[in-house]
């Protein structure tokens, strides 16, 4: 059985990974910003947030993963706002 210092040494260099990831995605929200203005549409798109989120069906903690994902679009929509 791997040592809880392993565990968490595991634990950290995913939340490294999903921490760059998270930096990507939101560094994207301008970009996307001015595009939806360039085509006249709104912030919000429910058939792209229910592409999104349906995505997570397949992982066995889809639960929790939706759940993260749902304040992810959030959060994107809100840097759109700004």
């Amino acid at each position: 059985m791997p040592s809880l210092e392993s565990l968490r040494n595991e634990i950290d260099a995913l939340d490294d990974i999903i921490m760059n990831a998270l930096e990507q995605r939101f560094s994207l929200m301008n970009a996307i910003k001015t595009e939806k203005q360039r085509l006249n549409l709104e912030v919000t798109q429910s058939n792209r947030e229910s592409v999104v989120l349906n995505k997570t069906d397949k992982f066995n903690h889809h639960e929790a993963i939706k759940n993260i994902y749902k304040l992810i679009i959030d959060l994107s929509k809100s840097l759109q706002n700004d």
